[in-house]
């Protein structure tokens, strides 16, 4: 009795020494007990935010505007928002879910993309959404829109990856035709693999095809290192006017530096990316083109530009065609540039064909660097005339903003009375009609009228069969193997073509050979655009039955390299065509090759 009297006692004691921390601790979890439930219900409540990406955009760049909504999806997703001055597009929309100590909550974000064309700052009103039929409402925020300086880098400079439009003149006359630069910028050396074909669309800008000769370089801006790669084209406007060219998308796969392994850490391994970047829009102040002194041949050309015109024959007869060859040289646009005008007096005099217009896509004027044009035609004269008269062109001249005018020579002509009429020809000089001296009719000769023998025929019997004398066979002999050469060769060529005999079928006219053996035929330009001709031949029959369709960037190349061989196996002069191929050609016509095998191999 006195043991357990004693641990009661002891007992007693502890209990009462420790009743202010038991009280103490008792309270904490009273309180957190009665917190966790709150936050509970806080972490499972419906919240929309909207998130505006920036507060400064360039005139016709685009930005994000994004709608975020807590625990809860959207009952109708709006296609756009109405706001005004902007316009805000959805793009698409992307979800998550979190699970905090044993608490979850999800997160669904819209995208939307913004854009202004104009000066200024533009309110995003605010926006009421349904969530599982309550209403909730984002805030208002305050988007202002201002022109980007051109060359300004530093503003992108913060950016590992960003792409550029440049230009080196934004002041314009309609119809002026400049350089178009499209620059994609990565950060650090080398890391750029490859870019795709850009997509540029706008409707008071005409905008030529880009080349595929890609510039690669290196860039410090602002203390950063990006690796370059720019592509060449050019652009014109056709309306009056500020044109704003909005912003390019190119794909680019380039080197991801900031790639991490499964731990978090960076990786060792190089790692490459495909990205859809955006560049900058250009605005360009399009000025009319003036109506006084406006000559009446004048067809919209804008530039500076040079004639030669080229006749032959000189010498021939009333009746006869001469085929007229005009080039014309200069800096500016050639797209609309027409046909010279034929200044004949008398219509009556000259029967005219509509010219034939050739640019050859190698000489191409981007606004900067001179180009050429060729215009062919016929005209065929009739009557007393002495001299092809002068062709003349008009075009407006932006660098001294005057209207130009160029008028060609008349070129002395010697045309015959045509010798070969069967009649009489009567022929106007001087407004007084002169008769030839009509052809003598032909006088009567019964020469061929032959006595026809009414008695009975005589028959001679030959002295031998011709079939029984040897001299007959050896003369038949003769075409007879003559005959079987020509089969012989006919049958090997039919052979070759179609690969019989072998293992792989149509292997010697094969597009792969083809290109392969182009190198050993480059003497002329003839030559070599010929046997390019049949690999393209080849490669479009090679296609036919592929099931994987081609892209328009292949089809564009396939286009330029088989228009290119057009015009210098049929339009160009001999002098072109007999000089060798350039490196310069050699090399874009390789690089079209290449892509039309690759994309041969993956279908």
């Amino acid at each position: 009795m006195t043991h357990h009297s004693s641990i009661d006692t002891t007992l007693s004691r502890l209990i009462g020494r420790s009743y202010p921390l038991v009280t103490l601790l008792a309270v904490i979890l009273f309180t957190l007990s009665s917190d966790l439930a709150p936050a509970q219900q806080i972490s499972n409540a419906t919240k929309i935010t909207g998130l505006l990406h920036g507060r400064k955009l360039a005139v016709g760049e685009k930005g994000v505007y994004a709608i975020q909504v807590d625990n809860g999806t959207l009952d109708e997703t709006p296609k756009s928002i109405e706001a005004p001055g902007l316009t805000i597009l959805y793009q698409g929309q992307n979800s998550s879910i979190k699970v905090i100590n044993g608490v979850s909550s999800s997160q669904t974000i819209y995208y939307y993309r913004l854009s202004g064309d104009q000066e200024g700052s533009f309110t995003i009103p605010v926006v009421s959404l349904n969530v599982r039929g309550k209403t909730y409402s984002t805030q208002a925020a305050t988007l202002v829109i201002f022109k980007r300086k051109a060359g300004d880098l530093t503003l992108d400079a913060s950016k590992p990856y960003f792409l550029r439009l440049t230009t080196p003149k934004t002041s314009l006359y309609v119809n002026q035709i400049v350089p178009l630069d499209l620059t994609a910028f990565v950060r650090g050396q080398s890391s750029i693999y490859e870019i795709g074909a850009p997509n540029l669309k706008n409707e008071g800008l005409v905008i030529k095809p880009f080349q595929r000769n890609v510039a690669q370089g290196n860039l410090v801006i602002d203390g950063y290192e990006y690796s370059t790669a720019k592509i060449q084209g050019s652009v014109y406007p056709i309306q009056p006017g500020e044109q704003i060219l909005k912003s390019a998308e190119l794909r680019c796969r380039f080197i991801d530096r900031n790639a991490r392994s499964g731990g978090g850490l960076r990786s060792l391994f190089t790692q490459t990316v495909t990205r859809t970047l955006q560049s900058n829009a250009l605005s360009f102040d399009v000025k009319p083109l003036p109506k006084e002194g406006k000559p009446s041949t004048f067809s919209g050309a804008v530039g500076n530009f040079d004639m030669e015109i080229h006749a032959s024959p000189l010498k021939l007869q009333s009746g006869d065609p001469i085929s007229i060859d005009i080039t014309i040289t200069g800096v500016g646009n050639f797209d609309a540039l027409a046909a010279p005008t034929f200044l004949s007096e008398g219509s009556s005099q000259w029967r005219t064909y509509e010219a034939r217009k050739i640019i050859d896509p190698n000489e191409k004027s981007d606004g900067v660097l001179s180009g050429k044009c060729t215009f062919t035609q016929i005209v065929i004269p009739s009557g007393d005339i002495t001299e092809l008269p002068p062709f003349e062109i008009s075009f407006f001249d932006p660098e001294t903003e005057q209207y130009v005018t160029r008028r060609s020579q008349a070129i002395p002509l010697e045309i015959a009375a045509d010798t070969r009429a069967a009649s009489a020809v009567s022929s106007v000089a001087g407004g007084h009609a002169t008769s030839q001296a009509a052809v003598a009719s032909p006088l009567a000769n019964f020469d061929d009228i032959l006595f026809i023998r009414q008695g009975k025929p005589h028959r001679r019997n030959l002295q031998a069969n011709l079939t029984q004398r040897p001299s007959f066979w050896l003369t038949q002999l003769v075409p007879l193997l003559l005959l079987l050469w020509i089969l012989a060769i006919a049958l090997r060529r039919f052979i070759k073509i179609k690969g019989y005999g072998t293992n792989n079928t149509d292997t010697s006219l094969d597009f792969q050979q083809l290109r392969q053996a182009l190198a050993q035929s480059t003497s002329t330009r003839a030559d070599y655009y010929k046997n390019i001709s049949a690999c393209l031949d080849r490669w479009q029959q090679q296609t036919q039955s592929k099931p994987k369709p081609s892209s328009e960037a292949i089809t564009a190349g396939f286009q330029a390299l088989y228009s290119r061989c057009q015009w210098i196996l049929y339009g160009a002069p001999e002098s072109d065509r007999q000089a060798a191929p350039t490196d310069r050609e050699t090399s874009e016509a390789k690089q079209i090759l290449d892509t039309l095998s690759q994309h041969l191999s993956a279908s």
